[in-house]
């Protein structure tokens, strides 16, 4: 179990806060010659204080079968729970439930290996996420 943390994520970068129209950021975790595991997180995005998720996409090129969860620091399962894909499934956008959600603080967007044992030499975990600021 480790934690990875792609650059849109990583310290010391500010999240996007534009006070009007849509904001959107994508990012990308390549590892080479990582394996992965069971509890393996993904830091993939910072999300600013008072925002909104509008849309979110994300997928994974990793080998085999493996089940993520999608979610924030809080909840790791806010926007997806426990789905099980395998190499090749292409983009996952799922419905955003929680889109009237707005973060009272700074948080960072997840992507969780869960329930299944995935071990990789390689490929990546990747985000595009839309959001939008409270006035």
């Amino acid at each position: 179990m480790a934690t990875y943390t792609a650059a849109a994520a990583q310290p010391g970068v500010q999240p996007k806060a534009l006070r009007v129209g849509l904001v959107n950021v994508k990012s990308s975790f390549s590892f080479d010659g990582n394996s992965t595991s069971i509890g393996t997180v993904f830091n993939m995005v910072k999300i600013p204080a008072h925002s909104k998720i509008s849309y979110l996409q994300f997928w994974a090129n990793l080998s085999g079968e493996y089940t993520l969860e999608v979610g924030d620091s809080v909840n790791g399962q806010r926007f997806r729970s426990n789905s099980t894909y395998s190499a090749g499934t292409g983009n996952v956008t799922p419905t955003v439930q929680q889109i009237a959600y707005s973060y009272s603080a700074e948080d960072t967007l997840i992507v969780r290996l869960s329930l299944v044992s995935v071990v990789t030499l390689g490929g990546g975990v990747h985000a595009n996420v839309i959001f939008s600021m409270d006035a």
